[in-house]
């Protein structure tokens, strides 16, 4: 959630374009499923009305999506570039004690390690944007179809989340030991 904000707050001009079009192609996706949906239960219905929506969801769906991707290129080179410099910005402002105590290694495992994995995050942001809007697409239209059908789902995607963040939680003191290790890893080869 902290990424989130920090992207927010550091290149607005980028994020919000890839958020809103990112939820725009999720939309049309999942306006796409009912669409498809809505003909097979009803294939007398089909008129050329449909293929015509049909077409344009597929259209909007396809360069929405590629022009999420593009500005999600975008907003990860510039925020890869700002957060070096940001945290060089630190480096030269720290007391050279406070550098000294923290170590080389740790500084240039940040600079070397952390901030491609911060940018690599960014690259599944526009996804991440998509499939949100889809699933929220899709919970409505199953709403609208089967109140209680979206009620077992609702109550199966919480358990299913929860079943995943409970270990993930237990499995970040092995995150937080591996990154330790990568620290010295660094050291070793200085």
């Amino acid at each position: 959630m902290r990424l989130i904000l920090f992207l927010l707050k550091s290149s607005r001009r980028y994020m919000l374009p890839t958020i809103v079009i990112g939820v725009l192609a999720g939309g049309a996706s999942a306006a796409l499923m009912a669409l498809i949906n809505t003909t097979i239960a009803t294939p007398e219905n089909l008129r050329s009305g449909r293929i015509g929506t049909y077409m344009v969801l597929v259209l909007l769906m396809l360069v929405s999506g590629l022009v999420s991707r593009l500005f999600s290129a975008l907003l990860t080179q510039r925020n890869g570039f700002e957060v070096r410099m940001k945290i060089c910005r630190q480096i030269l402002n720290a007391p050279l004690r406070q550098l000294e105590e923290l170590g080389q290694h740790r500084v240039l495992a940040v600079l070397t390690d952390d901030v491609p994995t911060i940018t690599g995050a960014l690259l599944q942001f526009p996804q991440l944007c998509i499939n949100l809007a889809i699933l929220l697409g899709c919970l409505v239209y199953l709403g609208w179809l089967s109140t209680a059908t979206l009620i077992g789902l609702v109550i199966f995607l919480v358990l299913a989340v929860a079943s995943y963040v409970i270990p993930e939680k237990a499995a970040r003191s092995y995150y937080k030991r591996g990154r330790e290790e990568w620290d010295q890893t660094v050291k070793n080869l200085r």
